[in-house]
């Protein structure tokens, strides 16, 4: 179901563009390959230090959490799944099944809510960055506004003292 359920949600129409999928869908595989790499590098080595496999399948989840939210880390927990699956078969890891299928869906847990804590603070920012560039624009008018009404306060200061003195100039002739 933590497989599934964030991938089945994959399908409903996004807001995101066709250019924001495919940078996904790219830096996916990038960060797969890499892992894929320093796993089989890993596997050629001692036995002891094939406990690094669990650092190395969190490692895709986290980044791609980080880069594109729920999503990116819905697509990793469902490749890093299925590759232990695959890997289960192949190569002797140094824990059980069980305890391999717990671990990915802990770390899967942890990215899927990190990956949302991600968009939620992501989708915060815009909005008060949004914020921030209306209120300079209300700013902007009422600095305008002050200094029209400076100029005519100053005017009004100076037309009362031209009739204040056209008054006194009236009463000596």
């Amino acid at each position: 179901i933590l497989v599934v359920a964030p991938l089945a949600f994959q399908f409903v129409p996004a807001r995101a563009g066709g250019a924001a999928r495919r940078r996904m869908w790219a830096e996916l595989a990038l960060t797969l390959c890499i892992g894929f790499g320093l796993l089989l590098a890993l596997r050629s080595w001692d036995a002891a230090i094939a406990s690094y496999f669990s650092v190395i399948a969190l490692a895709p989840m986290l980044f791609m959490a980080f880069r594109h939210g729920w999503q990116g880390a819905a697509w990793a927990l469902a490749a890093v799944s299925l590759g232990f699956q695959l890997a289960r078969g192949s190569t002797s890891l140094p824990a059980s099944p069980e305890a391999w299928q717990l671990f990915v869906a802990l770390a899967g847990s942890v990215a899927l809510v990190l990956g949302a804590s991600i968009v939620s603070l992501r989708r915060v920012n815009a909005a008060l960055l949004e914020r921030n560039w209306q209120q300079k624009e209300i700013n902007a008018r009422l600095a305008t506004q002050a200094a029209t009404l400076r100029d005519l306060s100053q005017r009004l200061v100076r037309a009362r003292e031209d009739a204040v003195t056209m008054q006194r100039q009236a009463r000596q002739r």
